[in-house]
C-alpha cells in the first residue's frame, strides 16, 4: 500500500482511548504505535471501519496532559493469519490541539537527538575560533 501521508510519523509508546460516537458508547482502550502532525496509528483489538469519525484521548510520557481530539479512520490493516489479532488503524486528526502535537513531536526529536549525541564520538563544539 503506497504511503499517502502528508506528514511523516514518529514511533511513540502510549495508550489511546477511542470512542465511536455512533456505537454503544463504550470505548476501545489500545496502544499507540506512532504519531505525526497529521494523525496517529493504533493497534486496535477490533475493526473500526475506514471513514468512521472517532473521539480519542492519547496518554503518553511525551505530553504533559492527555491529548483529546476527534479524527477519522483512514486505513485499517487486518492482522496476518495466525498472529495476535490486532488491527493496525491509521487515524487522521480532524479536531486537535496542534500546539500539543507540536510539543510532543519536538520532545521526541530532542530525545532522539540526545540519544544520537550520547552515542556519537563527535561532541558538540561550544566555541569555533575564526
Amino acid at each position: 500500500m503506497p504511503d499517502k501521508r502528508a506528514f511523516g510519523r514518529m514511533e511513540l509508546c502510549g495508550s489511546v482511548k477511542v470512542k465511536v460516537p455512533d456505537q454503544t458508547g463504550e470505548s476501545i482502550n489500545t496502544d499507540l504505535n506512532n504519531i505525526g502532525y497529521g494523525g496517529f496509528c493504533i493497534s486496535a483489538p477490533e475493526m473500526i471501519q475506514p471513514g468512521t469519525t472517532v473521539d480519542f484521548q492519547i496518554v503518553t510520557h511525551a505530553a504533559y496532559q492527555p491529548l483529546d481530539g476527534k479524527g477519522v479512520v483512514r486505513y485499517v490493516i487486518n492482522p496476518a493469519p495466525g498472529k495476535v489479532s490486532r488491527f493496525k488503524t491509521g487515524i487522521e486528526f480532524m479536531e486537535i490541539n496542534k500546539n500539543m502535537v507540536t510539543h510532543i513531536l519536538n520532545k521526541l526529536q530532542e530525545q532522539i537527538s540526545a540519544h544520537l549525541m550520547s552515542r556519537s564520538k563527535i561532541k558538540p563544539i561550544d566555541y569555533i575560533p575564526f
